[in-house]
């Protein structure tokens, strides 16, 4: 006769909107501390990085 241990299930989808919430605070946060203090920051986008706020470089580079 063999045992079946019930593991908890570590990963369900509340956790994973949970963690996705964290991610979106910890990054609006970082976003408005670099507006405060007058630095640009950089935008991931499906055509490559994008540079914004003050200062931002009004070129930008496509990585190959």
């Amino acid at each position: 006769m063999t045992a079946t241990i019930n593991k908890p299930e570590l990963f369900n989808e509340s956790r994973a909107q949970g963690i996705l919430q964290c991610l979106r605070e910890a990054a609006a946060d970082a976003i408005e501390t670099k507006r405060k203090l007058g630095q640009y920051w950089v935008v991931s986008t499906p055509d490559g990085p994008r540079f914004e706020g003050p200062g931002a470089p009004l070129v930008r580079n496509k990585i190959v």
